[in-house]
């Protein structure tokens, strides 16, 4: 497989994407009327990741594997968290509320870090090719 096809890589590549999303409603700040744009793609975004992530990758992980099942429910449980947390912060801007993403930022932050430090290199080292191949034509099929 090429090394450019890594999900490691690919989902990085998610992840940029989503972050440069959060700095964009950080920077709109007194923008009012791109706000609610911005904000609503980073939502899109944000559920789109990990509707990708729980269908395309996570049903693909068995609990043969104890240490990556663990990890992909601690994932799943932080999943929930984050999506709480984002639905707290959609109330507030529809409220006309000040919004700090501080905490928020720091919360997807570190859930990223974990995915592309730990979670999906731990999986690029133990899945085999074929495996990896259903994951990464699962992540690159719309559906």
């Amino acid at each position: 497989m090429s090394k450019k096809n890594t999900i490691p890589k690919i989902m990085k590549k998610h992840h940029y994407k989503l972050e440069g999303l959060l700095n964009r409603i950080k920077k709109s700040s007194n923008e009012y009327e791109v706000i609610p744009k911005v904000f609503n793609k980073f939502k899109w975004e944000l559920r789109k990741h990990f509707v990708t992530e729980e269908k395309a990758i996570f049903t693909l992980i068995y609990k043969e594997d104890q240490e990556i099942h663990e990890m992909k429910d601690e994932l799943l449980k932080e999943h929930r968290i984050i999506l709480k947390e984002l639905d707290k912060i959609e109330e507030d801007f529809n409220n006309s509320e000040k919004v700090n993403l501080t905490d928020f930022r720091n919360l997807l932050i570190k859930h990223r870090n974990f995915e592309d430090d730990t979670f999906y290199p731990k999986l690029d080292e133990e899945l085999d090719e074929v495996k990896k191949k259903e994951i990464i034509d699962r992540i690159n099929t719309p559906v």
